[in-house]
């Protein structure tokens, strides 16, 4: 594949982009209300665009769910479909295709967002849809992620860098998990997983450009984007991650309930006084 086709899928990028934003902000004129949907208002807000961009192309995507529904494509194929659309990104950002790739890590982000907006369409919200979710969303962050370390294997440094950002993906989430399995207070913190794809996809997006421009100069200059992106996943995540575990330590633990133990670093273990007499009690308590 030719440079020029990753300049293409750039440009297709933001093309689309800036048509949603249009279409977003002219709705918003016509109503002369700014629709917000609920799922972005609990998210934290992007770097410096906030959450306008978050909120168009959520909105955006209310058609494409409701086509899912009325093909019969369930929530959990569209989740499923997001995985392979990340394997297929991950194997072009390591060929060097950052554009192609980036084109198809966008739209297998906004299959996740899909998914959602499908199964509450249809009434088929379950915890094995989010353990699901939950599960592609890693793998997800580790293939695109380690596509970029393939692509740069032969340059320690930059290779040492996108191990950082990993680390920092899986620590983040790590740090999430931990506050809520103390019962903690999770105040917004950065770069969770919206804001490390918008950086990794953004940075992806104008590497085409650099390359196109400055075809001569070195690599870490030719793919300069997409390593700021992977730079600021590195230091910002982690650095994230190490202060909200260390604040885990500081605040107040809520007390034990009746019956449960505290876990310590182990598992929780679960004290019935007097055991249910049949599996049937276990279901209704």
């Amino acid at each position: 594949m030719s440079p020029t086709a990753d300049l293409v899928a750039s440009m297709a990028i933001t093309g689309v982009l800036a048509l949603v934003m249009g279409a977003y902000w002219s709705a918003s004129i016509v109503s002369g209300v700014r629709p917000l949907e609920a799922r972005v208002e609990r998210e934290q807000a992007l770097p410096l665009v906030g959450k306008t961009p978050m909120h168009a192309v959520y909105r955006a995507l209310r058609p494409f769910a409701s086509l899912c529904v009325a093909l019969g494509i369930s929530a959990n194929a569209v989740t499923l479909g997001s995985l392979v659309l990340a394997a297929a990104a991950a194997v072009a950002f390591a060929l060097g295709h950052f554009g192609l790739g980036a084109a198809l890590a966008c739209v297998g982000a906004l299959a996740d967002a899909v998914d959602g907006l499908v199964a509450r369409l249809t009434g088929t919200v379950s915890p094995y849809g989010k353990v699901l979710d939950t599960t592609v969303d890693r793998f997800v962050d580790a293939l695109l992620l380690g596509g970029v370390a393939v692509f740069v294997r032969s340059d320690v440094a930059l290779l040492a860098l996108v191990i950082g950002a990993v680390v920092a993906s899986s620590m983040v989430s790590y740090a999430s998990a931990v506050l809520r399995e103390l019962g903690l207070a999770d105040r917004g913190a950065p770069m969770r997983r919206a804001h490390r794809l918008a950086y990794l996809l953004t940075g992806a997006t104008l590497t085409p450009v650099v390359q196109h421009l400055l075809p001569e100069a070195p690599l870490f200059v030719r793919i300069g984007p997409v390593l700021v992106a992977v730079g600021a996943i590195a230091v910002v995540g982690n650095v994230s991650a190490v202060r909200r575990l260390l604040g885990a330590v500081s605040q107040p633990r809520a007390t034990p309930e009746a019956g449960v133990a505290d876990e310590g670093s182990g598992p929780r273990l679960v004290v019935l006084e007097h055991p249910p007499a049949s599996a049937r009690e276990v279901a209704q308590r």
